[in-house]
């Protein structure tokens, strides 16, 4: 497992949740695996709720790559967003080819700049009725 170097914990220490999030759900490299991206943006220990179901990392990789097939070919759109020292929040719009989902995400960072956990409220605008898959 790869753990980022200082310079890469600065780097992702400055970035928004629409930057990590449109890495994570859409990434430079299409092939990349979840389980890779994951390793580079959060912490071993992450834990996400969403709309009330808790994700382990372990949990989030399969996850991921549901939503990135549901996605694909989209891209993120930040409606609003906050920092507060380690703390990020955003309401953000998902837009792919088969949905787009409106996504309200509060987020801490750890030390290095992973995010250590999020709690996320999403709900979709068209294309499904199925949030089974948020």
């Amino acid at each position: 497992m790869t753990t980022p170097s200082s310079h890469d914990a600065s780097e992702q220490g400055d970035r928004s949740l629409e930057t990590i999030l449109t890495e994570m759900v859409f990434p430079a490299d299409e092939t990349e695996p979840a389980e890779r991206t994951l390793s580079r943006l959060v912490t071993e220990n992450y834990r996400q709720r969403v709309n009330g179901k808790v994700y382990s990392r372990a949990h989030m990789a399969a996850h991921l790559t549901d939503v990135r097939t549901m996605l694909a070919g989209g891209r993120v759109e930040l409606v609003e967003g906050l920092r507060d020292g380690n703390r990020l929040a955003a309401r953000l719009l998902f837009h792919g080819k088969e949905a787009t989902f409106e996504s309200t995400v509060v987020a801490r960072l750890a030390a290095d700049g992973r995010v250590a956990s999020a709690v996320e409220i999403a709900r979709p605008l068209d294309g499904t009725d199925d949030d089974a898959l948020l």
